[in-house]
């Protein structure tokens, strides 16, 4: 059955038995969509609301890295999507804009989407950003620096 009780600490297993590990969501709620970047383990955030239905209202919150030892939030937006490639790593907040960042420490801003066409997702193919849309429309925005 599906449990609402919060997520502790990780275990780790050392080959004979299953120890206390470091705690992977400094933010709450559980962590989907993990990728590797820059040598960390990268993940967003989504925690369940009230709703009789809690997966379908689950919404992505904080963008998280763990290093090996220690997971932190490292982008203070609240995130819809994010996408990498081996030079960069871009995220979709849910103000429609999208940031960007090569070292997971310094942040720019590359576009902002017209919030009319209300953004949920970020892909980037061939140096150039696509956004989809929550009515199945897919935009070409503009080729990354």
């Amino acid at each position: 059955s599906w449990s609402q009780e919060p997520i502790g600490p990780s275990e780790v297993f050392d080959g004979t038995s299953w120890q206390p590990g470091p705690e992977l969501l400094p933010e709450g709620g559980y962590g989907v969509r993990p990728i590797v970047f820059r040598d960390r383990l990268v993940y967003a955030t989504k925690r369940t609301f009230d709703s009789p239905y809690p997966k379908l209202d689950a919404t992505a919150n904080k963008l998280i890295a763990f290093d090996g030892a220690v997971a932190s939030a490292i982008f203070d937006r609240d995130v819809l999507d994010f996408f990498s490639d081996a030079q960069q790593l871009l995220v979709l907040d849910r103000d429609g804009l999208i940031w960007r960042t090569t070292d997971l420490a310094h942040w720019t801003r590359v576009a902002a989407c017209a919030t009319d066409i209300h953004p949920r997702s970020l892909a980037l193919l061939d140096g150039v950003l696509y956004v989809g849309t929550a009515d199945a429309k897919l935009y070409k925005l503009a080729s990354t620096p």
